[in-house]
């Protein structure tokens, strides 16, 4: 049974998941992270839930089956992806003989990471 909170990847699984990000969306979107985990009561002894063969990703059986497979699966690739970059701006316009402003914030996906 699954008893682990841990974050941490083996070597052999953060090799494969980034030839997988490579093979799938190229290099530039590879970025390799070891994470650690903080808590002081993790199951540090234990590797994270992942994919057994991250080249699979999907499997047969039922619909909630196949539902959590795609979560552990999409959550273990996107970890050792690169950010996503954004491009922020803010505009103030002050209107006059007032105290009030009208302000617009948006942003502009660079790379989606």
């Amino acid at each position: 049974y699954m008893r682990t909170d841990s974050v941490n990847l083996s070597g052999l699984a953060i090799n494969t998941a980034k030839a997988e990000v490579t093979q799938l969306y190229g290099p530039e979107y590879v970025k390799v992270r070891q994470y650690t985990t903080k808590s002081k009561g993790a199951q540090e002894a234990h590797e994270a839930i992942r994919p057994t063969y991250i080249q699979n990703n999907t499997i047969d059986g039922t619909a909630q089956e196949k539902k959590l497979y795609d979560l552990i699966w999409k959550r273990t690739v996107a970890s050792q992806m690169a950010d996503a970059q954004l491009e922020k701006t803010t505009a103030v316009i002050d209107i006059s003989n007032d105290k009030g402003k009208f302000v617009a914030n948006g942003e502009v996906l660079k790379f989606d990471g």
